[in-house]
């Protein structure tokens, strides 16, 4: 007869995971066909009648052999599933029934106290900015289900509502668009959905942003440092291109650049007569009302100012 190998595909019964390890503890012993009718106790021995015949009694005491055969089988799964901190509370016990009830019994513990710190958990649960929306949903919906098995039953929308309200203000536009929605049509399922598909949506856009080039500064990985002078003067460029002179109205220069300032300068020194950079002459002039105005050095200075591209004079 060959000996099965149980090996726990699950965490082991500790102090803190009861709620998690009776869920994955059950489907396993459902897989291994043992839950129901040993573990639940609903296949009871077959009792033999003292007029049985032979054959009853053979046929019956078979079945309590293979029934014991069975109930062994889910006593060592469960035994093997625990940590070793709790064997001491059912090293005594002789079958898998017994066992799941003292371990029901010390960890399911259905108090007020146990509820209400259930429930303050879940209303300090928060989604923060860069926490994953998939893990706080089902934090939550872990919380709703140890509070039902305590007997304290949420509606559907309170549900909804309380994990709307556990959101940071990224999702601000969505609730606030789940909430014109009819309450028939809230479940945790749909805005959890939601939730997702928002969350993917910002992740790519984080990606298309750090993806996307700075204007005239290559990619230090691909193309080596580029120098300060460089995203300088990528960074006037990106500037031009939002500006236009304010005489011209051209986007390609400002106004201290301007062609046509340029040319009416070089005709203001004609006037005067100064013909070189280094002409400097100093000239009145008398204006309409006979007051006299002492111009020194200043179309000069004036050249210099524009050849600096100074915005202002």
């Amino acid at each position: 007869m060959a000996v099965e190998n149980f090996q726990v595909p699950f965490t082991k019964l500790n102090s803190a995971n009861y709620v998690q390890w009776s869920k994955r503890a059950q489907v396993w012993l459902e897989a291994k066909e043992v839950w129901a009718d040993y573990v639940q106790r609903r296949k009871p021995f077959v009792a033999v009648a003292a007029d049985a015949t032979a054959e009853q009694q053979a046929a019956a005491h078979a079945q309590n052999r293979e029934h014991d055969k069975m109930d062994t089988k889910a006593r060592c799964m469960l035994m093997v599933s625990i940590d070793d901190s709790q064997l001491p509370h059912v090293e005594n016990l002789r079958s898998a029934f017994e066992i799941w009830e003292a371990l029901r019994r010390i960890h399911h513990r259905a108090t007020p106290g146990e509820k209400v710190n259930i429930i303050r958990a879940l209303y300090e649960l928060k989604l923060k900015p860069g926490d994953s929306v998939v893990e706080h949903t089902s934090q939550m919906t872990e919380y709703f289900n140890r509070l039902s098995s305590l007997g304290v039953n949420f509606p559907e929308n309170i549900k909804v509502y309380t994990l709307l309200s556990s959101l940071h203000a990224g999702f601000e536009n969505l609730v606030l668009t789940l909430q014109v929605l009819p309450e028939d049509q809230l479940n945790m399922n749909y805005v959890t959905g939601r939730l997702c598909e928002q969350e993917y949506q910002h992740h790519r856009k984080r990606i298309d942003n750090s993806n996307t080039p700075r204007v005239g500064c290559s990619d230090n990985s691909q193309r080596g440092e580029t120098s300060r002078q460089s995203c300088k003067e990528a960074s006037q460029v990106s500037a031009m291109a939002s500006k236009s002179c304010f005489r011209c109205g051209s986007r390609f220069h400002l106004i201290a650049k301007c062609p046509e300032k340029q040319q009416e300068f070089q005709q203001s020194r004609a006037s005067f007569g100064a013909t070189g950079e280094d002409d400097v002459r100093t000239t009145r002039i008398n204006d309409p009302e006979g007051e006299q105005v002492l111009i020194r050095d200043y179309l000069q200075w004036q050249h210099k100012r524009v050849l600096k591209g100074a915005n202002k004079p």
